[in-house]
């Protein structure tokens, strides 16, 4: 059994082998939201509706997972996708900590 880090910032559930990056958005990017029962929504259309400002948009990162986006980088904020939320049937669970060099 493996345990829980002392100190993370989320928790997804990745398989094992995945291809993980952080980039920042690309045109046409769509991302899976929680709530939204497995739709998707443009990322554009979802900054807009979350008032993320403009001039901050191309800087966000985002957390991709085979080149899916599983979840945006708001400060300590993460908005994480639906298909990597932890649930009690996940069977990999991957331990993230993210912290800005001056």
């Amino acid at each position: 059994n493996i345990q829980e880090p002392p100190y993370y910032n989320m928790n997804l559930a990745i398989t094992e082998g995945a291809e993980v990056i952080l980039r920042t958005r690309h045109p046409g990017d769509r991302f899976k939201p929680l709530g939204m029962n497995g739709q998707t929504q443009k990322l554009k259309k979802w900054m807009i509706d979350h008032k993320v400002p403009r001039h901050l948009r191309d800087s966000i990162p985002l957390l991709i997972v085979d080149e899916t986006i599983a979840a945006i980088i708001l400060a300590d904020t993460w908005i994480v996708a639906e298909p990597v939320a932890v649930t009690p049937q996940s069977q990999g669970v991957l331990y993230f900590s993210i912290s800005k060099l001056l």
